[in-house]
């Protein structure tokens, strides 16, 4: 949350939730970093050459996956999802690493956000039936919320 300034040598940008993250290797940490291109500024570019390197992974997207999936959130929900686990992937909704197939038809979902809104909004984006198995109790409420503002506006 504080802000700072980096040297990374850029090595790709990846999109996941509709949002544009930029990998690269911060030269001053000497490791691979993520960066969420709306939370930059000021970039200067220096006209230097960087050398050619290999992502641990050997894939920015997967890199940028499982950097999301074992971020630190202040919140964090689990829920039974009534479809098919390929189904949810195939959305690109869920992380791979967020969800896990129970059976043919169902699979457990667990989704972390520092928002309960956008733990909500990301539960109604799967476009499924789910229960919700483990999570605060302001996100149930969250859900009724909007619930009620959705049949307010249905009835309108």
């Amino acid at each position: 949350g504080t802000p700072g300034s980096r040297r990374v040598e850029p090595h790709s940008l990846v999109t996941v939730y509709s949002r544009w993250y930029l990998v690269g290797y911060d030269i001053e940490r000497n490791d691979w970093r993520t960066f969420r291109l709306d939370r930059l500024s000021e970039s200067a570019v220096t006209g230097h050459r960087v050398p050619r390197r290999e992502i641990p992974t050997g894939d920015a997207a997967a890199y940028i996956t499982r950097a999301i999936a074992s971020a630190p959130y202040r919140y964090t929900a689990q829920a039974t999802v009534y479809a098919p686990h390929e189904t949810l992937l195939a959305g690109g909704h869920v992380l791979s690493g967020r969800v896990k197939p129970i059976d043919g038809h169902t699979c457990a979902v667990s989704v972390s956000d520092d928002s309960l809104d956008h733990i909500v909004h990301h539960l109604v984006d799967l476009d499924a039936e789910f229960t919700i198995d483990h999570g605060p109790p302001e996100l149930r409420e969250g859900l009724r919320a909007l619930a009620d503002r959705l049949t307010r506006a249905a009835q309108s």
